[in-house]
């Protein structure tokens, strides 16, 4: 198998509240047989299964703070893990730094 073969299609969407992302989304997802990960999605299924990483986040947010890039990351890195997709993922909302972006590649 060549190296172009085993890559993933990977498309990020950021953008504010209300622009369009998600119906956009659902589109290029139905397409292109894409994973939609809506980062808002699973901080809140993580605060919901009241996970470690989950306890962390609502920690965070209920004092208005963003999630760090280290809980992002592994929090993005657990769902990829859990929910695979041949053709690849359509990111909504991450990576919303340098550091978050730089992680992605390794995961």
């Amino acid at each position: 198998m060549c190296y172009k073969e085993k890559m993933k299609k990977v498309i990020i969407f950021i953008g504010p509240p209300g622009c369009g992302k998600g119906s956009t989304a659902a589109v290029l997802c139905k397409k292109y047989g894409l994973k939609h990960i809506a980062t808002g999605d699973i901080l809140r299924s993580e605060i919901e299964a009241e996970t470690a990483l989950g306890q962390q986040v609502k920690s965070v947010l209920s004092e208005g703070k963003l999630v760090c890039d280290e809980i992002m990351l592994q929090i993005i890195s657990k769902y990829i893990e859990t929910h695979s997709c041949a053709q690849g993922y359509l990111f909504d909302g991450f990576p919303r730094t340098s550091d978050q972006a730089n992680g992605l590649t390794d995961i």
